[in-house]
């Protein structure tokens, strides 16, 4: 009755858990399966049962939680003696990791053990509680945990093993909604002249229509041809449309490059000097193609980037850099341990911690970086030995980039 009570509860708070908004808050409450393995001296038999603990986080990685653990066994001479068992222990928890990651976990605590009815002429008896576990998150708010506790009774100087296995719920708190704040009032001026200059900033309030003014609303010097030279500095105030001028506003020369080619027919009229053009006048041009390849591996169900690969994708991250028009795809593979469907979310992981690291650390910009995993798939060496999963487990990309060379 009272394990089929501990998973009802857990069922309920899964559901609470898995709606909430939020980061994990402090609270937490956990249930689940635990075997009490009991001294030898004792003369009972181990059996299987349920705990059911609740916490509170002081900060991110410790908490004070209370923990009853309830089992029913029979002596060991099968008379058929029945004995509950109860544990209850206040207990430190401090985790390895912040609370919502997964990691390890050690708890140190004191309680009471109590039978019922009493064994070893013990009926209840001070204990201590010491343990050590792992918490491996599903969820930000759900966690499946598994541990080994051991419990020493103060009177009866005995020892008990406590292995076990659970889910732990972790509650949300929604951050409050942004109060909305009105825009402050803008003081609107007229623009008389509609210049595009407010009045109270208008040295000259009444320009004519259609001149260019300056910042402070006066006429700008004109350029009756449209040469770039302004009209109090053009010797050649007539130039014909399209003619490029010297400083005096006047023609330059027809071959204003010298590149052989008469501007009238020149299209790149700045070709630099000695270089070779085509009939158009401009540089002929050598295409090159340049390309760096990536090659990042990866530890067993690990998505984690190490230390010595960091260079690879710095390497990547400054070709990106030098070519600003290239795009990067990022490959991710696994070797073939585990099932495929959760290979292929671990390849798809692998791929996207290069991408975030490329984004965070070098400013690459998210939208040239796409990663995309493709699980056991495609294997570059043999996976039933140690050294061909070891090369399996990699992302790859290849980025190449066209260089133009001027002759």
């Amino acid at each position: 009755m009272l394990k089929n009570k501990v998973l009802l509860a857990v069922a309920v708070l899964a559901s609470s858990a898995a709606i909430a908004d939020g980061e994990p808050d402090r609270f937490y409450i956990s249930g689940g399966w635990n075997k009490f393995l009991y001294d030898s001296d004792r003369f009972i038999k181990d059996q299987n049962d349920v705990y059911l603990g609740m916490g509170y986080h002081f900060n991110p990685q410790t908490a004070v939680e209370l923990m009853v653990n309830r089992g029913n066994t029979t002596d060991r001479a099968s008379l058929g003696n029945e004995t509950d068992v109860t544990l209850a222990s206040l207990n430190l928890v401090q985790r390895m990791t912040p609370v919502g990651e997964s990691g390890l976990f050690g708890r140190l605590g004191v309680g009471f053990d109590k039978m019922t009815p009493k064994t070893d002429h013990i009926k209840k008896e001070a204990a201590g509680r010491l343990g050590f576990g792992y918490e491996y998150h599903v969820t930000d708010y759900m966690a499946l945990t598994a541990a080994m506790d051991v419990v020493y009774g103060i009177e009866t100087e005995m020892a008990d093993f406590i292995p076990s296995a659970g889910i732990t719920l972790f509650f949300g708190a929604s951050a409050p909604a942004p109060v909305p704040v009105a825009p402050a009032p803008v003081e609107v001026y007229k623009d008389t002249d509609g210049d595009g200059i407010a009045d109270n900033n208008d040295v000259c309030p009444n320009t004519p229509a259609g001149d260019e003014v300056d910042a402070k609303g006066c006429s700008l010097p004109k350029d009756a041809d449209g040469d770039g030279v302004l009209d109090k500095d053009d010797a050649c105030p007539n130039t014909p449309a399209g003619d490029a001028v010297d400083a005096k506003g006047c023609s330059l020369p027809k071959d204003a490059d010298g590149d052989g080619v008469v501007d009238s027919r020149d299209d790149c009229p700045d070709t630099a000097a000695g270089a070779r053009v085509d009939e158009h006048g401009c540089a002929l041009v050598l295409t090159e193609v340049v390309e760096i390849d990536l090659y990042v591996s990866f530890g067993l169900n690990s998505s984690k980037l190490s230390s010595s690969d960091r260079k690879a994708v710095a390497d990547v991250a400054a070709f990106l850099k030098a070519y600003p028009d290239t795009q990067c795809h990022l490959a991710g593979y696994t070797d073939s341990t585990g099932p495929a469907a959760y290979n292929l979310v671990l390849s798809k992981k692998r791929a996207e911690a290069v991408k975030r690291y490329l984004v965070e650390e070098f400013g690459v910009s998210a939208d040239r970086v796409s990663a995309e995993g493709f699980g056991e798939s495609q294997p570059v060496a043999d996976n039933s030995t140690k050294a061909g999963q070891a090369k399996n487990r990699r992302v790859t990309a290849t980025i190449k980039a066209t260089v133009n060379k001027y002759q």
